[in-house]
């Protein structure tokens, strides 16, 4: 079965590249890849331009489109039934691409990669090492991130596709969709992508926040979702303050010493007793943070009636 490789981009001419070689490396190339762009103002449709004579992209540009508009744009352009998913960002192993569509034709709807960190310098480790999940431990139907994803045409079009009035969280509520009409899922495990973390605290914290508020916008805070936890204790932790502040002072200054030290007990668990320790403490403070106040945002958001698909002014391929 040909494949269609599809990822989105805005500004990426910095890191395109090597998601680009490593396609061109792969064991298995794709039948076409369609790459969309949303209007980015730096080099990167000439990045994009450059490769063309080495491998089969289409660049279409639908500046304005969002993540979720870019991908179903992608994949309503695409030629072939089975689509692979990933982003400009990332990088791939040479069988990557081999191995997750092998259970797309096996006969399962949706493929899942796994994806581990590319740390750079001692911070993006410790980002790496604390907020990766464990791959070790997804299940065999994990629903996967679309940095690394393969699904058929034909469950995209029968779900509905990604939710185009969504920045983040896009690809969680297609994984919803896909559930509700019954897709086959299935894990691979032998194909494996890289992520670069965060490179400084404030790239740390906007990008938690950004994913705070798409859970926010998307309703997913109000459910049991694994990035809710720290949401449910920040609660946790007000309503024990307001309690303790009625009933005993000493308990309720109990209580914030339990809070400022149980991270730093679990970052000293992962890292040692140690600076690197102390930054992990720091980034779970700062997590904690960008979660409460990026999800109640996005839900006041969700309630003024603002989340909204933005307009795309122009949809066209470019040569």
């Amino acid at each position: 079965m040909k494949v269609s490789l599809i990822f989105t981009v805005l500004n990426e001419g910095g890191n395109v590249q090597n998601l680009l070689d490593s396609i061109m490396k792969q064991s298995r190339k794709p039948n076409e890849i369609v790459a969309v762009d949303g209007g980015s103002r730096d080099n990167t449709i000439e990045v994009l331009k450059r490769y063309k004579k080495r491998l089969p992209i289409r660049i279409i540009l639908a500046r304005g489109a969002n993540i979720a508009q870019g991908r179903n744009i992608a994949i309503d352009h695409a030629k072939y039934p089975i689509i692979v998913s990933t982003d400009g960002g990332t990088t791939h192993d040479r069988n990557w691409l081999k191995n997750i569509v092998k259970n797309i034709e096996d006969g399962y709807d949706v493929s899942a990669g796994l994806f581990f960190p590319l740390p750079q310098t001692k911070f993006e480790e410790i980002v790496g090492k604390l907020f990766y999940p464990n791959m070790k431990k997804v299940p065999d139907d994990w629903p996967p991130s679309s940095r690394s994803a393969a699904f058929t045409k034909k469950a995209w079009k029968k779900s509905g596709g990604y939710p185009e009035e969504l920045y983040t969280a896009e690809d969680s509520i297609f994984n919803y969709r896909l559930k509700a009409i019954g897709a086959r899922y299935k894990t691979t495990r032998n194909a494996k992508s890289y992520w670069r973390p965060r490179p400084t605290f404030w790239k740390f914290f906007k990008q938690y926040f950004t994913y705070a508020k798409g859970n926010g916008e998307s309703l997913l805070a109000l459910y049991k979702y694994p990035e809710n936890r720290m949401l449910y204790a920040f609660w946790l932790l007000v309503m024990a303050s307001v309690i303790s502040y009625i009933y005993s002072i000493p308990a309720l200054i109990g209580i914030w010493i339990a809070f400022i030290f149980a991270p730093l007990l679990r970052s000293f668990k992962a890292l040692g007793v140690s600076k690197a320790g102390l930054v992990g403490w720091a980034l779970m403070i700062s997590a904690l943070k960008a979660n409460v106040l990026g999800t109640h945002y996005g839900l006041l958001r969700r309630a003024l009636g603002l989340v909204k698909a933005p307009k795309i002014s122009v949809i066209r391929e470019v040569g």
